[in-house]
């Protein structure tokens, strides 16, 4: 059978113009590379400026990519800087914790001083203000100076009201804690030798409350004896 069909062999099947130009455009870049197309083949003079120019374009958009991602990582790094940057001045700027300063503080002493000697010395520093104004009133004017180092008094639940130097309820108080708990024990079962000065009033506004009308807010670290 070999024999038979030896002779007979396939014709070639015609090329299209376009692909017979690729094939010898092909053709002709592996002879280039061997060095073996002969000079008269070889590609025109005229292209070489445009493939150097290609060359250029090609360094021009590896640089121009370069630069920006070196663009981007300064930005993202500014950025981050920025961030930690504002994070510390909120933290800064973030007003203490409400509290009533402790005895002892730097804050106390000068709430007490405000209340003894201040007020009767430079009445206009402390504006709406009077010998008879709480702890916390004191506390809470100079905690209007960020250099004071005194938090703002918390609120006090509604509806009380301590007692201000000088009022009935308020003498009442400064008796039981002078000689009324240590006169009349009995009297005064729920209360230690060491009460505060809102765990009398609300022990007389439990039991008169003529005498206290109001349970007691705050506890006030410090008192002054008014006469």
């Amino acid at each position: 059978l070999r024999a038979n069909f030896a002779h007979i062999r396939p014709s070639p099947l015609p090329l299209s113009p376009s692909r017979a130009e690729a094939m010898d455009s092909d053709a002709r870049g592996l002879l280039a590379e061997e060095g073996a197309l002969p000079d008269d083949c070889a590609e025109p003079s005229s292209s070489q400026p445009r493939r150097a120019a290609k060359v250029i374009a090609g360094t021009a958009v590896v640089l121009l990519l370069g630069a920006a991602a070196t663009l981007t990582a300064r930005s993202s790094a500014g950025g981050g800087a920025a961030r930690t940057s504002q994070a510390m001045a909120l933290d800064e700027a973030a007003p203490m914790a409400c509290a009533m300063a402790k005895k002892g503080s730097k804050c106390y002493q000068k709430v007490v001083w405000a209340m003894t000697k201040g007020i009767k010395s430079q009445p206009e520093w402390y504006p709406h203000l009077t010998e008879r104004s709480l702890f916390e009133d004191f506390q809470r004017h100079l905690s209007l100076d960020d250099t004071s180092g005194c938090p703002e008094p918390c609120p006090a639940p509604i509806g009380c009201r301590t007692a201000t130097p000088g009022s009935t309820c308020s003498s009442q108080v400064q008796w039981v804690m002078a000689s009324g708990i240590e006169k009349h024990p009995d009297w005064f079962k729920d209360l230690s030798d060491d009460a505060t000065p809102e765990e009398v009033q609300n022990h007389i506004h439990r039991e008169n409350s003529t005498a206290c009308p109001t349970p007691a807010c705050n506890p006030q670290p410090f008192t002054p004896l008014l006469r």
